[in-house]
């Protein structure tokens, strides 16, 4: 390594860092504690924050990289200290111009906004966007600046209600905004010119839209997703290339205020425009993302249609086939847009008839799987924390209310979301990466001497997100070994949460002998789920039945 570049790289990093540490505003020396807040927590939205930041943690990651990669002499250390830090805190100082720009434009426009720093935290796993099948590398670093989230609340101003076309000031203000995101030849030196050309193509942006949870899931998740859409394809007329862009409809799935009260539900009404550094911090970012179902109200205080069989869009295509071993599955190419489980091979394991008579359907009515009456309790389940501390430190840490719908089934409703899409193919982005048990697997267990089955289950690692919808079987009075035809089958809706202890997989179904389903699945051993929980009426009465099935081999 040239050691003038490297000296270089450390004096510049080091007079990066140095130049707002050491006095105030009015340029008296600061306390130690006024030091650090004005150095990496100033509110001042034109402050250096995320350049200082950047600095620190691209410091320690260059020595931790030399560790792990280079020869471990400290001359390598130093120099990976340099070049780590110099690169953080342009990557940093970008962020600092954008938030500092993005100010005034919100004030020109009175738009209203909340800016936040997306920060990696340590020990996050380094992942391509591009390679998600591949072991990720685990480093403990300090904190680094990686993106930003910038969140615009709709007052009506940008869309008329139930329309996904902005309007005519929400142009002007979207416009400004992305001109503010690309790149301004401020620098006079042509290399630093090329080099924050460089940064910002390699930026990547999501545009997610977002709703509260009053109405129709589905058609808030195909709103949201048209808006976003609209508004990344502002950006991609100023400067950004479409293949760098991306958009989601998450309709209600992640709020971020208690759906229970108005002024809740507007602050859930937004779009987010999140920016993340490269491809490896838009794949952790999309990775760990969680839901705050603390913000979701139980199904008795939604408005609009709470029943248990309102109508949903499926997020996925199911094969139309009977339980097999889990082994037997092919990944699915392209878990996004119309993603799709292959067809299962047929094995020893009991088939589905094409048809059921009607005598079978009438034996459904009272179908007996055990367990005891609700009487107003039902069963709550114990996943851990829904949302835990992550990797980006601009999400919370919060658990879920007592009276949130991670309690059971029999109080929460189907909650769509899109999936992830590129602008430039209109197409989900391609990932094969799904949470362990739910990889295209099928699950069954006994309930009262009558087997219950799932195909299907798929659940991506990006945020938890369901896949695919499952297809549902009951094979009444079933003995093991036999090639009885199941009497029941449909498919039904899912929505997942994952917890610190384990994967809740929970199903909605709008016909049949059962009601829902929680299907915990637990993160150290997913190859059965002991602790579940079936919702049935039997004779007009509520019950609730132990489940516990295990993944078929």
């Amino acid at each position: 390594m040239n050691l003038s570049k490297t000296k270089t790289s450390i004096a510049i990093a080091t007079a990066l860092l140095t130049a707002s540490c050491a006095t105030s505003p009015n340029g008296q020396p600061q306390s130690l504690d006024n030091t650090l807040k004005a150095t990496f927590a100033s509110d001042d939205p034109c402050s250096s924050n995320s350049r200082n930041i950047g600095i620190l943690g691209g410091a320690v990651l260059g020595i931790a990289l030399s560790k792990a990669f280079g020869d471990g002499k400290s001359e390598s250390m130093v120099a990976g200290a340099g070049l780590g830090a110099l690169f953080g805190g342009l990557v940093g100082a970008d962020m600092d111009r954008r938030r500092c720009e993005l100010t005034k434009v919100a004030k020109a426009h009175n738009l209203d906004i909340v800016m936040t720093d997306i920060t990696l935290a340590s020990g996050t796993p380094v992942q391509s966007a591009q390679s998600v099948d591949a072991p990720a590398t685990s480093l403990t670093r300090k904190p680094e600046s990686v993106g930003m989230s910038f969140t615009i609340f709709d007052h009506g101003i940008q869309f008329v209600s139930g329309s996904a076309t902005p309007s005519a000031e929400a142009v002007r203000a979207f416009s400004d905004v992305a001109e503010k995101y690309s790149f301004i030849a401020t620098e006079k030196d042509a290399n630093a010119v090329q080099a924050a050309k460089d940064r910002t193509k390699k930026m990547r942006l999501l545009f997610v839209g977002h709703t509260d949870d009053t109405g129709s899931s589905e058609t808030n998740a195909d709103l949201s997703e048209e808006r976003a859409r609209a508004i990344a394809k502002i950006f991609s007329q100023h400067g950004f290339d479409a293949s760098q862009i991306f958009y989601q409809g998450a309709g209600e799935v992640f709020p971020i205020d208690d759906n229970r009260t108005d002024a809740g539900r507007a602050r859930n009404r937004r779009v987010e425009i999140v920016d993340l550094s490269n491809d490896e911090s838009f794949a952790a970012f999309l990775a760990t993302r969680r839901p705050n179902v603390a913000h979701y109200r139980p199904t008795t205080q939604v408005s609009g249609s709470t029943s248990i069989k309102t109508p949903t869009t499926s997020v996925g295509k199911v094969a139309n086939a009977p339980l097999v071993k889990a082994d037997a599955l092919a990944k699915a190419p392209n878990v996004g847009d119309a993603a799709e489980v292959p067809p299962l091979k047929p094995t020893t394991t009991p088939t589905m008839s094409k048809s059921m008579s009607a005598a079978s359907a009438n034996s459904l009515d009272n179908l007996d799987f055990g367990g005891k009456p609700v009487n107003g309790q039902y069963k709550k389940i114990d996943i851990g924390m829904t949302a835990r501390s992550s990797t980006f430190s601009f999400i919370s840490t919060a658990n879920a209310a007592d009276d949130s719908p991670v309690g059971s089934c029999a109080l929460d409703r189907p909650r769509i979301s899109r999936s992830v899409k590129s602008l430039s193919s209109g197409q989900g982005i391609k990932t094969s990466a799904y949470l362990p048990g739910a990889a295209g697997a099928s699950w069954s267990g006994k309930a009262n001497g009558h087997l219950v089955g799932l195909t299907g289950v798929s659940v991506l690692r990006d945020g938890g997100q369901p896949a695919s919808r499952p297809t549902f079987y009951v094979w009444k009075n079933y003995v093991d070994g036999s090639k009885a035809s199941a009497v029941f089958k449909t498919t039904g809706d899912v929505n997942a949460y994952q917890g610190d202890k384990a994967l809740l997989y929970r199903v909605f179904l709008a016909e049949g002998p059962v009601r829902c389903l929680d299907m915990v699945i637990p993160n150290g051993s997913p190859n059965s789920a002991p602790s579940s929980n079936m919702v049935y009426e039997r004779s007009g009465t509520a019950y609730q039945a132990d489940y516990s099935p295990t993944i078929a081999r």
